[in-house]
């Protein structure tokens, strides 16, 4: 019998990322009503990932730091990100349900994620390798899988 190894929470946020990319692919060649299905699947894996990173991640993280920190910056600005990505997602989520223009408002939404996301894998998630405990990293992921298996938008 093999056992799967554990995954620390910057696994599993990445693994979100991958994810989300992987979904944005498909969507972009995906016609008719696939289109709708991929694009609101997008959308509820953007929302939960942005709440377990407020929620559960970044406090941690912050935990570790002085307002003075170098790392301070780039996280409060990760912050603001997920702030202005939660307002894109509400306006793309509106256009879905109204509006034929939603490939321009996914396109739109899809290349700021990936600005905050590559912004994440190269300044946030190596500064949290070195800040945090591989048990902190280990305790974060616990409760990331407990965040989504209690979310209603899990079956996304």
């Amino acid at each position: 019998m093999q056992v799967k190894k554990r995954e620390d929470a910057l696994a599993l946020l990445l693994r979100d990322h991958e994810r989300a990319r992987t979904l944005y692919e498909a969507f972009e060649t995906a016609g008719g009503d696939d289109r709708y299905f991929i694009a609101s699947r997008i959308l509820r894996i953007l929302e939960l990932h942005g709440q377990m990173e407020n929620e559960l991640f970044y406090p941690v993280l912050a935990a570790h730091m002085s307002t003075a920190d170098p790392g301070a910056k780039a996280l409060a600005s990760a912050a603001r990100d997920h702030e202005q990505l939660h307002k894109r997602i509400e306006q793309v989520r509106d256009v879905l349900a109204h509006d034929e223009e939603f490939q321009a408002e996914i396109d739109r939404l899809m290349a700021d994620v990936s600005r905050h996301f590559e912004e994440e894998e190269q300044r946030i998630f190596p500064l949290a390798r070195t800040l945090l405990s591989a048990a902190e990293l280990m305790q974060v992921a616990d409760d990331i899988h407990r965040m989504k298996e209690e979310d209603p938008r899990r079956a996304a």
